[in-house]
């Protein structure tokens, strides 16, 4: 088996990617699998049992880089996983991530000349469905879009032998997309169970030293975080205007990679009121992301567009309780045990909810216990990896 993430170089950090590689890995131990990735170099490592290669891109518009939106751009990349492919001995493909769409098709279509059945999971299928509205493009590149992401996605579907949805939310868009019911099969995203470390409270202290925030934390401050790229169908406008309206006191944490429409000064110091901070520490490594989230009281992922968010399940695993929207498969992953979920878009509902969520520290704190529980027993790799397993030797 091969497996392969269709993922522009520049998204170092991408939720679909990680789910990939830990789905890949868990079933290594079951099969034979390789995993290829979209990358800026040749590289060959090793994760336990799982070979993974990364293949470097290259982009023809690269000239025009600065003149074309970057989602437009993004799908014109290229990588040598078709020729791979080619060369390779695989019984079966198993595509993950959607976009660049382009590369997507190509990659199919190797398979496709090489009579080599693929399946694809569902990651990205919200955003790509969307038709540009979950990046807010309008207009011309509406239109690129129906041309550049929609057709060449349709295409792809069509000719898979299986879907690998991760929540039941995907079936009404595949659907849509005309795809054969009886050949979608659920398979979530699993979520890796933190380990108790001795040294707990001097990562936090260090994390805090290095970004600035208190330690130890402020007592009856209530710590928010949100994690993700901060593109706009993550929701970060709604979430830094959600905030920059709330009257209680607040720490807020926005990790993740920055982008320049937003506007990080304004949002971190003119419009807050006292008592209440924001962080933006970027990119932050899986140590630091762990140590955050023991240092947070809720996790908030105000997204406008996701179909089965991982980062939405490592704060449950943390045991936080979650406040998102109702978006995709979130309410799969959030029920009203784990925390509260509200409309997408709307900056006063979010706000709403996280004031009225931390008013009551003893249900909160039972929240984020239902979100640990719900995590372990609901969500897990090698569960996921069989029944993957099972759909591979279904066509196989």
């Amino acid at each position: 088996m091969l497996a392969a993430i269709v993922l522009a170089p520049h998204w170092l950090v991408s939720g679909g990617a990680t789910a990939a590689t830990r789905l890949s890995e868990a079933l290594a131990e079951l099969c034979d699998i390789e995993l290829v990735r979209m990358s800026s170099a040749e590289t060959t490592d090793h994760i336990g049992a799982l070979k993974v290669i990364g293949t470097a891109c290259s982009n023809p518009l690269s000239f025009a880089k600065t003149v074309l939106p970057s989602q437009l751009y993004t799908q014109f990349y290229r990588s040598r996983i078709p020729e791979l492919i080619d060369r390779g001995d695989f019984d079966l493909v198993h595509l993950h991530n959607v976009i660049p769409t382009l590369e997507m098709k190509r990659i199919a279509a190797a398979c496709v000349h090489r009579e080599i059945p693929y399946v694809i999971s569902t990651h990205g299928l919200v955003e790509v469905s969307s038709m540009g509205a979950a990046y807010e493009l309008g207009g011309p590149a509406r239109l690129a879009w129906r041309f550049l992401v929609d057709s060449p996605f349709r295409w792809v579907v069509r000719r898979a032998r299986k879907i690998l949805a991760l929540s039941p939310a995907d079936q009404e868009i595949l659907d849509r997309l005309g795809f054969r019911r009886s050949d979608v099969v659920v398979v979530p995203n699993g979520v890796d169970m933190p380990v108790p470390s001795g040294e707990a409270e001097r990562e936090i202290e260090q994390v805090c030293t290095k970004y600035g925030l208190p330690f130890p934390k402020p007592v009856g401050v209530p710590v928010g975080m949100f994690l993700g790229n901060h593109t706009r169908n993550k929701g970060i406008l709604v979430l830094l205007e959600a905030f920059s309206t709330c009257e209680k006191p607040f720490q807020l944490i926005v990790a993740g990679g920055h982008r320049p429409y937003v506007d990080y000064e304004k949002y971190s110091a003119s419009r807050l009121r006292d008592g209440q901070h924001m962080y933006f520490p970027g990119v932050i490594s899986d140590t630091e992301k762990n140590a955050l989230f023991r240092y947070t009281d809720l996790f908030i992922f105000p997204t406008l567009a996701d179909t089965f968010p991982l980062s939405v399940l490592e704060a449950m695993a943390h045991g936080l309780p979650i406040l998102a929207t109702r978006v995709g498969g979130i309410p799969h992953q959030v029920d009203q045990q784990c925390g509260d979920l509200v409309e997408p878009g709307n900056p006063i509902a979010l706000r709403d909810a996280f004031e009225r969520m931390i008013v009551d520290r003893q249900k909160l704190e039972s929240m984020g216990a239902a979100a640990r529980k719900r995590a372990a027993t609901e969500f897990n790799w090698p569960a996921s990896a069989r029944k993957a397993l099972a759909a591979y030797q279904s066509i196989i």
